[in-house]
């Protein structure tokens, strides 16, 4: 009943189509073209991975913007067409897509998640850390060290994933649902715990 009535508000506040279709924007929107490309390529190269992502995670959020859709119209946008833009600007699903993309060119495994507070919707970027069930220390701490306050480390039963969110509010949420690459929509079941020290 929980799950239903989490799916009946989200789909409420994204807009007049299901959870469904708005799931099916995601692969499109976050298939990074050549401005996606040059960006990530500008951008750390010489840098481990989670450090690269970090750098440029901070570089996005530093830039950009946010501004809401017009109620009733949330959706994802191009990522290519957001990076062509002078001023990086757009709404939670638009910042999720544009890292997504980033996150693709990397061949990092991610996915978007939505959550929900109340009557509140929100969409942020998630990226696959490990399926280890435990978290290794020095890990964690590099983590917590390279993305700060702007990330959060969950578990879920295939293991760690560093949530990462321009507005700083993902504590607020309960992750209802996650968009795969492909564009399916898989609803969360299972408890999340937190790995905060």
């Amino acid at each position: 009943m929980k799950a239903t009535l989490y799916l009946l508000i989200l789909v409420t506040l994204l807009s007049s189509k299901s959870l469904e279709e708005y799931a099916k924007e995601l692969p499109k929107a976050s298939f990074p073209g050549e401005h996606i490309r040059e960006f990530v390529l500008k951008n750390g190269m010489e840098l481990a991975p989670d450090k690269r992502v970090a750098k440029i995670y901070r570089k996005l959020l530093k830039e950009w913007k946010y501004r809401n859709d017009p109620p009733g119209y949330d959706h994802f946008s191009i990522s290519e067409e957001l990076m062509k833009r002078e001023n990086l600007e757009g709404d939670c699903e638009d910042f999720a897509s544009v890292l997504v993309s980033v996150c693709r060119v990397m061949n990092l495994k991610c996915q978007v998640a939505l959550g929900i507070r109340g009557r509140a919707g929100h969409a942020w970027t998630e990226v696959f850390i490990t399926d280890d069930k435990i978290l290794n220390r020095k890990l964690y701490f590099r983590i917590k060290r390279e993305f700060g306050d702007n990330a959060k480390l969950v578990y879920r039963s295939d293991g760690f994933w560093l949530q990462l969110n321009p507005e700083n509010t993902i504590k607020q949420y309960r992750t209802s649902h996650t968009i795969d690459l492909n564009g399916n929509l898989i609803e969360i079941i299972h408890r999340e715990y937190s790995q905060e020290k």
